[in-house]
């Protein structure tokens, strides 16, 4: 969404640009709010993105030769994951009393990807919502219920 008045631009109702609407001056500024937007995205890219196109219309006050004084184009906005969800398959370290299991509860990838994103301990994710093992049994090499954050060898 757009207000015009304000030259706010919304999704989702989060912030993401500001336009000054006197001098025309467009700054792309994504809140930190909008990463549960892009951890939602069925998306196998490594750096998930939002495509965004807006159209951009311009009214001369001076007269011109044209009928119609006015202008449109229309202008893409890329906005970027900076963090990078590559898939790997490697070999994880079993869980230890340095390196213990770590599950949260998860309802969906996206959700257990935002919560990895929120820890620091949390550098890989496996998430599956069809196994059916209690949280103290599940290795990393195994089938993973909800969300299990994995530590790297």
């Amino acid at each position: 969404a757009f207000d015009q008045t304000t030259g706010a631009g919304t999704l989702n109702g989060m912030p993401f640009l500001t336009l000054d609407v006197a001098a025309g001056t467009l700054r792309v500024s994504p809140g930190i709010e909008l990463i549960s937007v892009l951890d939602t995205l069925d998306s196998t890219d490594v750096h998930r993105q939002l495509v965004l196109t807006c159209s951009i219309f311009a009214h001369f006050d001076f007269f011109i030769a044209a009928a119609n004084p006015a202008t449109s184009t229309a202008m893409t906005i890329y906005l970027e994951d900076d963090t990078c969800w590559k898939t790997v398959t490697a070999d994880f370290l079993k869980p230890t009393a340095r390196y213990p299991a770590i599950y949260v509860n998860a309802s969906s990838e996206a959700s257990c990807r935002n919560q990895c994103r929120a820890d620091a301990r949390c550098s890989h994710y496996a998430w599956s919502p069809s196994a059916a093992v209690a949280n103290d049994t599940i290795s990393t090499t195994g089938t993973v219920t909800e969300c299990e954050f994995l530590h790297y060898r």
